[in-house]
């Protein structure tokens, strides 16, 4: 769920390829680092109606160019060669913090007692900086508000190829969501995904693991 305003200030996708039906919201993620802008492939004729309808968020389906060989299996898996080939989107968006929350896009939840207890030991601090760290975040945020210079940034397929999450910004999160703000500034990054056959066994995987819990 983005916001419509976004989505309605991208471009249109020209080619003579997108035979897309303009029946759903679809964006085309493109590259910040070589400047080349998110498109939108279809839909701006539905957020136009719902934004006159006066609707805030609309459902968005996000497409990207992976950025590996179709047939490697192993990338998607391993945190350290997915790097390599992460490229984030040119745009920055604004959802519902509570949205994201919904959908289960966290890793983890920061709440004050864990809040910069990171498991890296070169991040590792002591309970005294994680205070002051925290303090100062929420002082920000209780005077600025979200700053929009500093994106949750949003890793498509992150997990097992399948599965989006947040990439950075649980911290972020925590704060939006402990002052009830209405929505926060996010960014979409993508690297590669696992086939079809995969993502469709990870996810039937996963509806029977959350109707066991």
């Amino acid at each position: 769920m983005l916001d419509i305003n976004d989505v309605l200030a991208l471009p249109d996708l020209k080619s003579k390829k997108n035979k897309k039906s303009d029946n759903k919201v679809i964006i085309l993620l493109g590259n910040k680092k070589n400047n080349i802008s998110d498109q939108l492939i279809s839909g701006r004729r539905i957020l136009e109606n719902a934004k006159k309808s006066k609707h805030t968020y609309w459902p968005v389906r996000l497409a990207f160019r992976r950025q590996n060989f179709w047939f490697d299996l192993i990338t998607p898996f391993i945190r350290v060669l997915r790097k390599n080939f992460i490229k984030q989107g040119s745009n920055i968006y604004h959802m519902d913090p509570f949205e994201i929350r919904k959908m289960g896009l966290e890793r983890a939840h920061r709440t004050p007692e864990n809040a910069y207890i990171l498991t890296s030991k070169q991040w590792k601090m002591s309970d005294e900086e994680r205070l002051r760290r925290y303090n100062e975040l929420k002082k920000s945020f209780e005077k600025n508000g979200f700053d929009d210079k500093y994106p949750i940034e949003i890793l498509l397929h992150r997990n097992f190829g399948t599965f989006d999450s947040l990439n950075q910004g649980h911290h972020r999160m925590m704060m939006a969501l402990d002052l009830k703000l209405p929505r926060v500034a996010v960014r979409f990054d993508y690297a590669t995904h696992t086939t079809n056959r995969l993502q469709r066994f990870f996810k039937s995987v996963k509806k029977r693991w959350d109707k066991f819990c």
